[in-house]
């Protein structure tokens, strides 16, 4: 996205796309951008022509070559484009005055919640844009134990995070878990073997882009994957069984921000009882 696309966003005539409705309403275009990018959820991404795009029109066609190379839900565009610009019986492409009135149908079917099996393979098909473009990553479950059989595959999850992304970007990841089931030297131990796995599978680990640190509570008992673009609530957290399933639920922004100052390290809900950093269990190693 350049400075030309938001500059379009807030021409007037861009203003007067949107319904009475959709104005007050939501909130104004030029405010729904910043609130987009203040919440890191503008990316960017490469162009699928050489020649940026300067119009309404190519910036639509912009987003529909990109889409047959990687799907997106959906793409918004001025009432103008979407009629009689060829992209009337697109569905994929909605209209931006109609969007509360007559919506496309992707406008309305985002679930809350998904069906998946316990599998490394499905928790990263549905965390991969999560892991690719978050800044922080918060995994919170009290019987996150690293040596023991039912999570044996998490740091194949966690090294999966430099597969996606292709930047230079640091990432801060957070890992919290409860002291009713281990004693601090335990989970020392097993947040060491994953420190070991970790330096052997994991660049960004290695070149400290990726720093894990690791939380112990004396008591908590609700699983979650917080970060800066969506929380999640896990009932049984990574732990792998292929022939089981288990449903995830996505939390609204006011849940999100309430759990994570929950498990900040001065929060009065918790007791902290140890934090470390777990590449610093590799001191000697």
């Amino acid at each position: 996205m350049s400075a030309r696309w938001c500059k379009i966003f807030g021409m007037a005539h861009g203003i007067n796309l949107l319904t009475k409705k959709f104005r007050q309403g939501i909130v104004a275009p030029k405010q729904f951008v910043k609130n987009l990018k203040r919440q890191g959820r503008l990316v960017k991404v490469g162009g699928c022509k050489n020649r940026k795009p300067s119009t309404e029109l190519e910036w639509c066609q912009e987003a529909f070559d990109s889409h047959q190379q990687h799907l997106v839900t959906g793409i918004i565009a001025s009432e103008e484009v979407k009629l009689t610009s060829g992209f009337q019986n697109e569905l994929i492409v909605g209209s931006i005055g109609s969007l509360l009135d007559e919506p496309p149908n992707w406008w309305g079917n985002c679930q809350s919640s998904v069906r998946l099996s316990r599998s490394l393979e499905d928790y990263r098909q549905h965390l991969k844009l999560i892991f690719r473009y978050s800044s922080f990553l918060m995994f919170i479950d009290p019987y996150l134990n690293p040596d023991k059989t039912e999570y044996c595959q998490f740091c194949e999850l966690l090294a999966s995070i430099d597969t996606e992304r292709n930047s230079n970007k640091d990432i801060k990841i957070e890992i919290h878990v409860s002291l009713s089931k281990l004693n601090p030297n335990q989970y020392r131990k097993g947040f060491k073997n994953l420190a070991i796995q970790l330096k052997e599978k994991s660049l960004g680990f290695r070149e400290s882009k990726t720093k894990i640190h690791a939380f112990l509570w004396e008591d908590f008992h609700d699983r979650h994957l917080i970060s800066n673009w969506v929380g999640i609530s896990l009932p049984h957290g990574f732990g792998i069984d292929g022939h089981k399933e288990t449903t995830w639920s996505r939390y609204d922004r006011a849940v999100c921000d309430s759990i994570q100052k929950e498990f900040d390290r001065n929060s009065r809900k918790q007791k902290l009882i140890q934090d470390f950093d777990i590449a610093s269990l590799l001191n000697g190693v």
